[in-house]
């Protein structure tokens, strides 16, 4: 990774810019433990993060659609200031799951 990109991205300005951050690379390179620093890093600078495994996610959108609760998630989770989804692309979004996390 190179430093200055890795420096620019722990100022957080990305976060105020509204930006996305995607990390990519192959098994055990350290793409979550990035996304963590990067997590804590924004906390330290005073944003609001959450840190969802997507997997762990879908489970609890569904749970929280089943208990009535998904609006009082929807509303927690949209007042944070960076999300940071992890293990993105390990679960496969099949049509009932995509409704769940995007038809609130």
């Amino acid at each position: 990774m190179d430093k200055s990109l890795l420096t620019s991205l722990a100022t957080g300005n990305f976060i105020t810019e509204g930006s996305s951050v995607i990390i990519t690379g192959a098994t055990g390179c350290g793409k979550s433990y990035l996304a963590s620093a990067l997590g804590h890093q924004a906390c330290m600078l005073g944003y609001k993060v959450a840190y969802y495994n997507v997997q762990k996610l879908m489970r609890k959108t569904r749970i929280a659609r089943i208990d009535d609760s998904i609006d009082k998630f929807f509303d927690k989770t949209s007042k944070t200031d960076l999300l940071i989804l992890d293990d993105f692309g390990l679960t496969h979004l099949e049509n009932n799951n995509n409704s769940i996390l995007w038809n609130s």
